[in-house]
């Protein structure tokens, strides 16, 4: 066969370019099978409904919210699908959810066929491309050819070692085993291109890949939008607001992510809003975090604000450290929605609750709340009783929640822990006269 001419070789990519720019991948929703709610919430507090949360619903978030209902929705237009879910884009969880999330069409062939350019610009970091791993936005390029995208843009000059991108109007697709992607403006001409979230799961300590630096940027057209995204290290360290610091430093296996502040079905003056919202992933301090639904061995990344990242990373430490806790099986995060039959905003609607259902040891034994929980008493007939009742009552003894209703406070709650930080609240020992959930002879374990 006769070499390729460099004419001939142009034109080939050329074409190619042509046909790849006429694919919208972001016009592509896939909806995922719904999940259900589990429980109803009770006037006086949250009941364990399969809560979850929205994030940017418009992109293709490619680490999937556990604890979310997904909605189709822009971060500017929130809709909640389900009756108790965390509504999240990308994220997808538990509750009657749809996972909205766009096609990263990860087996999409962009391949020419051709080698790269032999003329491909030279970059000082050229050496970080490895031409057997797999591309996406984000990964180090030599030139638009090594970016397996729809319409591949490697950004060089600022980005050392090339930056896989491609240009977008405010949403950008996702792909599994990739950082989740932001539109916002590149460093080199202020042209809007998809970048790569900071993801300190994927890159502890700094969120992103070496020389570059996580910042707070704007969304391309839609400033009011901001998120942490992976750009060039320009030299100086930016500083993270003290929770979000606090993640690093535990090396937290998170994602900065946006919440759109939305209204509650049938109310248009009450507000859901999210602090510093994140994706908690698994496993956090050796623990997995797995949705009541989903298969075994399926850890969905959960929204939830940043706060009660913090908490459930201490709750991790001590179920791992003290009981040999592998995995933890919950019902629900974040969702905007009324305590049902009342008309105050749940804890879920600010990403400040979580419901817990089921832990598991790594020799596989297991305790359930509603299996194994013992109402009213400090006699337990199991250890999986005697495990539940010390596990709940040492969390609110270290201050890791603000309330925790267990089964003693009502029907609804049988097949739940909800823990969550509201704030002045302290719900579970005595010396509340509204909220009592524990037995008066109440006595921690061991004590």
């Amino acid at each position: 066969m006769r070499p390729l001419t460099t004419a001939l070789l142009n034109a080939l990519v050329f074409a190619v370019g042509l046909a790849a720019a006429g694919c919208d991948t972001r016009a592509l929703v896939e909806l995922d099978p719904g999940t259900r709610s589990v429980a109803a919430d009770v006037a006086g507090d949250d009941a364990g409904l399969s809560d979850t949360a929205v994030s940017d619903a418009g992109e293709g978030d490619a680490a999937a919210d556990v604890g979310t209902d997904i909605v189709a929705e822009t971060d500017t237009v929130a809709e909640d699908v389900s009756d108790g879910g965390d509504s999240g884009a990308g994220d997808s969880g538990p509750g009657d959810s749809t996972d909205t999330r766009l096609d990263a069409q990860a087996d999409a062939d962009n391949d020419t066929g051709l080698d790269a350019a032999p003329d491909a610009p030279a970059d000082a970091d050229a050496d970080l491309f490895d031409p057997a791993a797999p591309t996406f936005v984000g990964s180090p390029c030599r030139n638009d050819a090594d970016c397996d995208l729809d319409d591949p843009v490697c950004l060089l000059d600022e980005y050392s070692g090339g930056m896989c991108a491609e240009p977008c109007t405010l949403f950008c697709p996702d792909r599994d085993g990739f950082p989740t992607t932001f539109c916002t403006a590149d460093a080199n001409t202020g042209d809007p291109h998809c970048h790569s979230r900071c993801d300190y799961g994927a890159f502890p300590v700094t969120g992103c890949r070496d020389n570059y630096v996580c910042r707070v940027v704007p969304r391309a057209g839609e400033p009011s939008t901001e998120v942490g995204a992976c750009v060039p290290d320009d030299g100086t360290t930016p500083e993270l607001p003290e929770c979000i610091q606090w993640l690093v430093d535990n090396n937290v296996p998170f994602e900065r992510t946006t919440y759109a502040p939305r209204h509650p079905e049938g109310n248009d003056v009450l507000l859901c809003t999210v602090d510093e919202p994140v994706r908690l992933q698994s496993p956090v301090a050796g623990v997995s975090f797995r949705y009541y639904y989903d298969d075994p061995g399926e850890y969905r990344s959960m929204l939830m604000s940043c706060n009660l990242a913090r908490s459930i990373t201490k709750m991790a430490q001590t179920l791992s450290d003290e009981y040999d806790i592998v995995e933890v099986v919950h019902i629900g995060t974040t969702v905007c929605r009324f305590i049902a039959g009342s008309s105050s905003l749940s804890q879920h609607s600010y990403g400040r609750a979580i419901d817990l259902r089921t832990f598991v040891r790594d020799d596989g034994w297991s305790a359930d709340v509603y299996d194994d929980w013992e109402h009213d008493t400090t006699t337990f007939e199991s250890d999986e009783a005697a495990f539940l009742y010390e596990i709940a009552y040492g969390w609110h003894d270290a201050g890791i929640f603000n309330t925790i209703l267990t089964p003693n406070y009502n029907s609804a709650h049988d097949n739940h822990f909800h823990v969550d930080l509201k704030p002045g609240a302290d719900f579970i020992k005595n010396g509340c006269d509204c909220l009592i959930d524990a037995p008066a002879d109440y006595a921690p374990l061991g004590d």
